[in-house]
């Protein structure tokens, strides 16, 4: 699962770059393309890993984690999120 996030990244970048030259150009069909592109590919990538986080990880985490020890994930997360500037790191 780490690894597939860290294959992600770039492609999240791809996909808000090509996001934010589409919002400067929207009539531009090279940039609707391009939006489309990044997020073809990087939707395709994850529905698989979504499925993985569903059906293993996130009942697993349900199962065998303490809620308190839940609370301190998310909120482990919810600083990456900040530090990293970003809300997609999946």
């Amino acid at each position: 699962m780490c690894e597939q996030h860290a294959c992600h990244q770039p492609k999240l970048r791809a996909l808000l770059d090509a996001s934010a030259a589409l919002r400067q150009r929207p009539g531009d069909t090279a940039r609707r393309n391009a939006l489309a592109q990044a997020a073809d590919v990087l939707g395709s990538e994850f529905a698989e890993h979504l499925a993985l986080e569903e059906g293993v990880i996130f009942p697993a985490i349900r199962r065998f984690v303490s809620p308190a020890v839940q609370m301190e994930m998310v909120e482990e997360l919810r600083r990456r999120r900040r530090h990293d500037g970003s809300n997609a790191s999946g």
